[in-house]
């Protein structure tokens, strides 16, 4: 299993950014679809990922509070989040866009490898940069 510390070692090497700067697109992603997702699924996602919980619970404004978390489904955008775009999040830790997708494209390789087909179907279902970003890899293999 992978866990939280490789995947952001896999990112670091992969896409040529420092370490604070991954956690911080990290963070700022997992914040982002947890918010996006039913109670249920962010606990699989948490759980695909050990040691992604401590870094999501960094990245929150109320980090006592994980109850809103997963009350959010496709067609609701918390506040928190506001109108900003999964995208938009991720390159507010000072990331090109590229760079950005490209994230985008390891973190969904990590968590296909780690959960099942359907979950992975239930996420991009929830967040449209995933759906993109699934669609740019299928059509780069």
């Amino acid at each position: 299993m992978t866990d939280f510390q490789a995947f952001l070692q896999r990112a670091t090497v992969e896409l040529g950014i420092g370490p604070i700067q991954a956690e911080s697109a990290v963070g700022g992603l997992l914040r982002f679809v947890a918010q996006q997702l039913d109670r249920v699924d962010t606990e699989i996602l948490l759980d695909a990922l050990p040691g992604s919980r401590e870094t999501l619970v960094d990245h929150l404004d109320n980090p006592r509070d994980l109850s809103y978390l997963g009350n959010f489904g496709p067609d609701t955008s918390p506040a928190i989040v506001g109108r900003l775009g999964l995208l938009e999040v991720i390159k507010s830790a000072d990331l090109d866009t590229s760079t950005a997708m490209a994230l985008m494209e390891i973190f969904l390789g990590v968590v296909r490898s780690q959960t099942t087909a359907e979950f992975v179907d239930r996420l991009v279902a929830c967040v449209a940069e995933l759906r993109a970003s699934q669609a740019g890899a299928a059509e780069a293999i």
